[in-house]
């Protein structure tokens, strides 16, 4: 089973940080998406773009090496040195003419450019954060797109079969297990040795190239659901999956928590058409109609910690 080293250090995903409004989170995404061109923007929220692109040229202008632990530094160096200055000015005793006053920097300076580096920090910080997840989602799309090219050539010379190593299923059945040493991302090695991926980094999100990082894999409930021109479509791949791991360890979950590659924000998801999709929710509907909780086997949070089926019905993504 997948262990995140970060699990019990991470805090609660429903809080990610400071963040964007949704008005101006949506005016980022469409002027990152017309690669910074106004004119391609929506009108409706073209000022709002605008106003971003004026924010990310003074941004560009700062040193490349700037980091929010820099601007940090700045501000508490700016703090100190209005600090030292009263100090000064209350053990002074010297007489100053009002022509020589007027040409010192006054303590009311000190506290205007701090409070300029606090508002450009708590904008630029979330602003920054927002742009860097972003960006994070499309480069992991976007590997997730080159991963359907390698499954499609690996069904092509498989009679249309999805990767599944049978040396790594389990001695029962149909059953898979959701606890032990069984990892089912492993049936993705194939691609590697068969020469469909390049090495190991295409197995998983660029976020998390650690090698228990790996994407989830769809459990299939028979031979024919092994199948990559499954009809209708279905998820097939995804991020990895965030609460097997949590929910085996005793702690409390939030079972439609999203994949921690992104911030809580979602999760990419990879389709048998080979299709994808940055999904916001861990529930897809099902073909029946109901909602289906990517991360749970058919039979729910009690099945986990026990092997478990696969349905053609069901959705259920395993590391």
């Amino acid at each position: 089973m997948i262990q995140h080293p970060d699990f019990e250090s991470r805090p609660d995903p429903s809080y990610g940080g400071p963040t964007l409004g949704a008005p101006d989170a949506d005016a980022v995404d469409a002027l990152i998406e017309a690669e910074f061109d106004l004119e391609r923007v929506p009108a409706a929220i073209r000022p709002r773009a605008a106003a971003a692109a004026k924010l990310f040229e003074r941004l560009d202008a700062l040193p490349d090496a700037a980091e929010e632990s820099d601007l940090d530094a700045l501000v508490d160096a700016t703090l100190l040195r209005i600090d030292r200055e009263e100090e000064l000015r209350e053990s002074s005793l010297q007489i100053e003419t009002r022509a020589i006053a007027r040409q010192r920097l006054r303590i009311s300076d000190f506290v205007g450019i701090a409070a300029v580096l606090l508002l450009a920090v708590s904008i630029a910080v979330p602003l920054s954060n927002h742009v860097r997840t972003t960006r994070g989602i499309e480069a992991c799309g976007n590997g997730q797109r080159n991963f359907g090219g390698a499954m499609e050539a690996f069904a092509r010379d498989h009679d249309g079969l999805m990767p599944f190593n049978a040396s790594l299923l389990p001695d029962f059945g149909g059953l898979f297990p959701t606890d032990g040493d069984y990892r089912h991302a492993d049936h993705f090695k194939q691609l590697v040795d068969g020469g469909y991926c390049d090495d190991a980094a295409c197995m998983g999100c660029p976020n998390h190239p650690a090698a228990d990082g790996m994407w989830s894999y769809r459990v299939p409930a028979d031979a024919a659901d092994r199948r990559l021109d499954l009809s209708p479509r279905r998820v097939i791949v995804g991020d990895r999956n965030p609460v097997i791991e949590l929910v085996l360890r005793g702690r409390r979950v939030r079972l439609e928590m999203c994949s921690p590659e992104h911030d809580d924000r979602g999760q990419n998801l990879l389709h048998s058409d080979l299709s994808t999709e940055f999904a916001r929710q861990a529930t897809v509907t099902s073909r029946d109609g109901r909602p289906d909780n990517i991360w749970l086997p058919p039979d729910g949070q009690a099945a986990i910690g026990r092997p478990v089926s696969g349905s053609t019905d069901d959705i259920f993504l395993l590391n």
